[in-house]
């Protein structure tokens, strides 16, 4: 699947997230900010963090107004509750470089 990429793409959780969730819902107006990945062709890599410092990684493949539907528990980060106000942005990580290295695509 290829990778869609956004500068300075970030918002706040609009509602607490529990570990299962796949959706996530930002501040009203803030899901202008991150791509629209095709679902099932594209995708985003973005980082959950809380006021703690606790990272998720996770993989938004749909964006929906909004809500973004996620596939959480990435590059051996664990699924976790977040609370309302924690940040949700576009980052590339160890993971997305290592794929892109090994797919020799530059």
């Amino acid at each position: 699947m290829e990778v869609l990429f956004n500068n300075f793409a970030s918002g706040v959780l609009l509602l607490d997230i529990l570990a299962g969730d796949t959706e996530i819902s930002l501040d009203v107006g803030e899901g202008v900010f991150f791509p629209d990945p095709i679902e099932g062709v594209e995708y985003c890599v973005l980082v959950i963090e809380d006021i703690s410092g606790i990272k998720e990684v996770v993989h938004m493949t749909k964006r929906t107004g909004d809500v973004l539907t996620c596939t959480r528990a990435q590059e051996g980060t664990i699924a976790q509750g977040y609370s309302a106000g924690s940040r949700i942005e576009l980052r590339a990580t160890a993971g997305f470089f290592t794929d892109f290295v090994d797919a020799g695509t530059y």
